[in-house]
């Protein structure tokens, strides 16, 4: 663990989750944190499940064990989250050694619903032509290698559903150049919510509400003005609100409690003239705790609204 008293040099250890086969000769694996920080998903190259577990960045302690598998596919070739940590997504292949086939799927973790988005076959003209590394950018997007590909894919539309994705197979030209087998790797928390208001960028206000309700106080208004204002002068971005509380309840009444004090959110932007078909609202209940519940101030920190402009 790392505290403002350095590095400890005693590890944390969880033993959670199913044993693992690594009898094959050829393994490789992937480890893939959430911008925020709270899921961590697992990966072995000749495998077709990914691992999720919960972390907590107080402890270091991984806790609910839970598997996503592709019985379509056959492998699992790398994993990348949205800024937000509610979508994940995967590149898939049948035969990872010729590259006949490979395959990009989103992952809703909250709706825990699967889609395709990209089908790739190989052109016959082009040997190794496909998908070959998907990677999170500070933009917001998740760019595509594609082998011998004189392009990158963009998916510009990362937090909502399949059809709204915005994939673009031609999304920058890179000329003479080529993206072969990946793409530059950074830590998760590179992509980690800000308070600053922007596209591409998770940021938080801490939108306070009276226990159990989900009625907007007056002193948060300017606040909401600002970013309704700010969507006003974008007015081809979309907004995502999401709400969050802290442990104090039952899991099964913060969850509704949470939407609610999104929606909330969501309709005063509406009222401030912001089209509704530009906000998706939802809660996540007390899942994602950014503090210690334990703590009348920790549980005021996880009672929040997060923002997410794309």
């Amino acid at each position: 663990m790392v505290t403002a008293q350095g590095i400890s040099s005693t590890p944390v250890k969880s033993t959670i989750g199913n044993k693992v086969d690594l009898k094959e000769s050829f393994i490789l694996s992937q480890l893939a944190f959430s911008p925020p920080g709270n899921t961590l998903a697992m990966l072995y190259f000749h495998d077709n499940i990914i691992r999720l577990f919960d972390f907590d960045t107080q402890t270091g302690k991984l806790t609910n064990a839970r598997q996503l598998q592709l019985k379509e596919r056959k492998y699992i070739t790398k994993v990348t989250f949205s800024p937000s940590g509610q979508k994940l997504y995967a590149l898939a292949a049948d035969n990872p050694n010729k590259s006949t086939y490979e395959f990009l799927y989103q992952f809703d973790l909250l709706n825990k619903t699967k889609h395709l988005i990209i089908s790739n076959q190989s052109n016959a003209k082009t040997p190794g032509l496909g998908i070959k590394g998907i990677q999170l950018a500070k933009d917001g997007k998740i760019y595509i290698a594609q082998g011998q590909y004189r392009y990158l894919g963009v998916i510009n539309f990362l937090e909502g559903p399949k059809e709204a994705c915005g994939y673009d197979p031609n999304g920058i030209d890179l000329g003479n150049k080529r993206a072969r087998y990946g793409l530059p790797s950074f830590p998760a928390y590179y992509f980690r919510v800000t308070d600053k208001i922007g596209v591409g960028t998770p940021f938080r206000r801490n939108i306070e509400f009276t226990s159990g309700q989900a009625i907007i106080q007056p002193k948060y208004y300017k606040l909401i003005s600002d970013i309704a204002a700010f969507l006003q002068k974008s007015s081809k971005v979309t907004i995502i609100i999401t709400g969050h509380t802290d442990n104090t309840g039952t899991a099964k009444g913060n969850l509704p409690l949470s939407e609610k004090r999104a929606q909330a959110v969501a309709q005063y932007l509406t009222k401030q003239g912001i089209d509704p078909k530009r906000i998706i609202a939802s809660g996540q209940g007390s899942k994602y705790p950014i503090a210690n519940n334990k703590t009348a101030q920790g549980r005021q920190q996880n009672r929040r609204i997060e923002f997410f402009i794309q």
